[in-house]
């Protein structure tokens, strides 16, 4: 009985560590601004932003990933409903781009699958 159960424990935790250092979190207060200013650009009514679940992963040395949802106001007043984001954030040089707001079927599916791709879940 011991022996069934200390493989599956062993590659648990070793699961378990490697996930820790590699896992998504949620954005600082300055990436949050950096988000927030690139998206703006993008959206009808900035004013009326509503960001959640934001994580963010690191991609390569000083170049981050993030992901989440935003929500904002449409041509019409009302709020178009949320739609998954991913931005790309430079910390060096402070400064964020949005690589693409998943506005259509089609792109919340890429969103979702380039997120994925960092170890970004938009569940």
């Amino acid at each position: 009985m011991i022996k069934f159960l200390a493989a599956p424990l062993a590659a648990f935790l070793l699961i378990a560590s490697l996930s820790n250092t590699a896992m998504a979190a949620g954005a600082s207060e300055a990436q949050m601004r950096w988000i927030k200013s690139a998206l703006a650009e993008k959206l009808i009514d900035p004013e009326s932003m509503r960001l959640s679940k934001v994580k963010t992963q690191k991609t390569k040395e000083s170049v981050k990933a993030a992901c989440g949802w935003v929500n904002s106001k449409n041509r019409m007043g009302g709020y178009a409903g949320r739609v998954p984001f991913i931005v790309s954030i430079i910390e060096r040089v402070e400064f964020a781009f949005v690589i693409s707001i998943g506005s259509t079927d089609d792109e919340k599916i890429v969103v979702s699958r380039m997120c994925s791709k960092y170890g970004i879940s938009l569940q």
